[in-house]
């Protein structure tokens, strides 16, 4: 658990009336929404973990990036929000009942997500889709091979599809916890509405762009009582604490026995993924990570989540005064080194990419062409060589037809004749 996080706040809190609502606030909300968040397994149980447990490491992450150091440079309202945000950002991946149940009549983008996903070969979900009939449910799967093959088809269609959009759902669940899921955080004046709804915004920005972020979130707001807070701040801690649990331990193995053998590719890959982590390092001063996997899916999805890192990192680096709330917050660890191997293998033609052959079409046209072969007096000489040595042939097997039973000598005489003819030409080397 954050326990440096939590502790602040407390620390915090301790005589002044009004920030400690935020800890009361804090106290109900890390036992009601873990119990929330273990029904994220009902829709997602071919995902990484994304319980209690992702939260706390996210915390754990925004613990060690910061420092002990710096922790108590945080405001309450900022410290609240920390903790707050990596407990509620994928309560959007818990999905009610009716909501399926109305998306699945009434929703023209979800048709629009089945038909796309159906014209979209490359797309494992591609089969699935095109066996998803949305104008008459009770065809749907029609093709499966058995119930257990139609529930888990049916389950990976509607995952992807709230995947999407989950980050956005955490928001919506933020503003009206009770409609959406029957949550019954308490909410009441004592804190300003308005802080729930920059904490829904906050995390549904860590499914939005970076730049989307900087436009939209305020670099500094009032918190609660006399505290200020700071949303882009908060947000891009969650960002990258969420980015970082990347430890071998994300995959329950349970989980995975539930969901059996016929886990799509890309879940394994994730799996992949996590298994691979051979060294990590996140701290204040620096973040490093070395992966090393034997499967070529695992390889590329490493390589594609390590960029996702390396560039988060650099983004907020680029932009960290108009991000931090002080300087006295210091600055973002810098990157050390961050490689992800396939084991030895040089399956791969470079960095992060599959094996694949391809044709440089101008290239090889201009091989056809004999461009860059010769330069512009060769061309010529090659050209008459040619034609001299087609002539010289040609009057040699003619010829060669007119002096059969002649004389030998006068015989071998015609046939020496073409390479004594173009010695002598060559001699000449007009284009020299």
């Amino acid at each position: 658990m954050a326990d440096f996080l939590q502790k602040h706040l407390r620390e915090k809190a301790e005589g002044q009336e009004q920030l400690n609502i935020l800890l009361n606030q804090w106290e109900f909300d890390k036992k009601l929404i873990p119990k929330a968040l273990q029904n994220v397994g009902q829709l997602f149980p071919h995902y990484s973990l994304h319980d209690q447990s992702h939260s706390n490491q996210i915390l754990i992450n925004i613990e060690r990036i910061l420092g002990q150091h710096r922790i108590p440079k945080l405001s309450a309202t900022d410290t609240w929000l920390l903790l707050e945000s990596a407990y509620w950002h994928d309560i959007g991946m818990v999905v009610a009942h009716t909501t399926i149940e109305k998306d699945l009549k009434d929703n023209d983008k979800f048709k629009q997500y089945v038909a796309q996903i159906a014209s979209d070969k490359s797309n494992e979900l591609s089969q699935v889709a095109q066996q998803f009939d949305v104008q008459d449910l009770s065809k749907a799967f029609i093709g499966a091979k058995d119930p257990l093959d139609a529930m888990n088809k049916f389950r990976f269609l509607m995952a992807e599809w709230y995947r999407r959009s989950h980050a956005k759902r955490s928001e919506d669940t933020i503003n009206d916890p009770l409609n959406t899921l029957g949550l019954t955080s308490p909410r009441t004046e004592l804190i300003p509405n308005r802080l729930f709804k920059l904490l829904g915004r906050i995390c549904a920005f860590h499914g939005d762009s970076f730049e989307n972020l900087m436009e939209e979130l305020p670099h500094k707001a009032a918190g609660l009582s006399n505290d200020d807070c700071h949303p882009r701040f908060i947000a891009c801690l969650l960002r990258l604490g969420d980015l970082l649990d990347i430890d071998d331990n994300r995959f329950c193995p349970i989980m995975q026995r539930l969901i059996g053998n016929d886990r799509p590719t890309l879940t394994k890959a994730h799996e992949d993924k996590h298994s691979s982590i051979r060294h990590l390092r996140i701290d204040s001063e620096r973040v490093e990570i070395i992966a090393v996997t034997d499967s070529e899916d695992g390889y590329l999805e490493q390589w594609r989540w390590l960029e996702f890192i390396q560039t988060e990192i650099q983004k907020q680096m680029a932009k960290w005064q108009d991000i931090a709330p002080s300087a006295e917050l210091g600055l973002l660890p810098t990157l050390g080194k961050i490689k992800v191997d396939l084991n030895g293998k040089k399956l791969l033609l470079s960095d992060g990419k599959r094996p694949e052959f391809s044709l440089d079409a101008k290239g090889a046209m201009r091989l056809l062409k004999g461009d860059n072969i010769y330069k512009q007096e060769d061309a010529m000489r090659e050209l008459l060589q040619n034609a001299v040595d087609a002539t010289l042939i040609r009057i040699w097997l003619e010829m060669k037809a007119d002096h059969d039973g002649k004389d030998k000598n006068d015989f071998e005489k015609i046939k020496n004749a073409p390479n004594e003819t173009v010695n002598s030409y060559n001699k000449c080397n007009r284009f020299d």
